[in-house]
């Protein structure tokens, strides 16, 4: 249930029903607090505070990303404090609270890097570039935004092989079933064939036999 309210509020979130989105991430929210379902408590005020901030209640929004923040760290739950720390650091910044936002991002980097999570590095790298830009500490800028676009093109490097790895798969399945249909028909054909030669065979002996009987017949 607190799954499907979660996944409802995403969608009214999509057709722009804010206030119903949130009031099924606060359902969900309510549901797993009720179950002891922590993962499930953090996923439901993560999305909450994505509606807030987009529609300017930063204090909402940053209170649910503490929240969350302070949940997953709880029970050591990786992906929530990545999260947590990625919206905190956008947040901040739009506030122009550059030191939070440096804080927030340099800590996710760092979770990130530990934890390969290539997706997150380069959401941190892009804000660390933007941080330093707007602080006039453009080599640092560059810096952070030359490891960006490598963590962008590792990135786009393992979908493209892990997409042409499916493709591959694929065309090997198709292959395999192609063969198989192939062999399946040739064995139906070997089995008529057979068919047809056993009833050439008897309609041959039947002939010999009504013409061997017929020979005696006439003698």
């Amino acid at each position: 249930m607190a799954k499907s309210l979660n996944n409802l509020g995403e969608v009214l979130v999509d057709v722009g029903l804010a206030d119903s989105a949130n009031a099924c991430f606060g359902q969900s929210y309510a549901i797993c607090q009720k179950l002891g379902y922590t993962k499930g408590m953090i996923k439901s005020i993560q999305n909450r505070g994505v509606v807030f901030g987009k529609h300017g209640q930063t204090k909402l929004a940053v209170s649910d990303f503490n929240n969350a923040l302070q949940l997953s760290q709880q029970i050591g739950y990786d992906k929530g404090t990545l999260d947590a720390h990625l919206q905190l650091a956008r947040v901040s910044l739009s506030l122009a609270d550059h030191k939070r936002a440096e804080g927030h991002a340099t800590l996710g980097l760092a979770l990130a890097l530990e934890k390969n999570v290539l997706t997150n590095a380069r959401d941190f790298y892009q804000i660390l570039s933007d941080i330093k830009a707007l602080q006039a500490k453009y080599r640092q800028s560059l810096e952070f935004y030359k490891k960006y676009a490598q963590a962008k093109d590792e990135i786009l490097n393992l979908e493209t092989n892990q997409k042409i790895a499916e493709l591959e798969a694929h065309y090997e399945i198709d292959i395999n079933q192609r063969e198989n249909t192939l062999l399946k028909q040739d064995n139906q054909i070997k089995t008529l064939q057979l068919k047809q030669q056993s009833s050439l065979i008897i309609s041959i002996s039947v002939i010999f036999v009504f013409a061997g009987n017929h020979s005696g017949n006439y003698l």
